[in-house]
């Protein structure tokens, strides 16, 4: 599994976690068809589900907190 902390001007910015930590990082794992993504705070574990695209869970974690 490969974590991936975007820059602040990124277009994949991701806001700060509930817990109030910017430490929010973009997991990926590369399966045998295909690589899925989810976002994880690495403060205090709470994450997404998995999605085939980044940008679905950029925009599933960008609404719920």
């Amino acid at each position: 599994m490969d974590e991936l902390k975007p820059s602040p001007d990124s277009q994949f910015r991701l806001r700060p976690c509930k817990c109030g930590s910017e430490d929010v990082v973009y997991e990926s794992y590369q399966g045998p068809d295909s690589t899925i993504y989810r976002v994880k705070c690495r403060s205090c574990g709470i994450r997404t589900f998995w999605r085939l695209c980044r940008h679905d869970v950029q925009v599933l974690w960008n609404r719920e907190v």
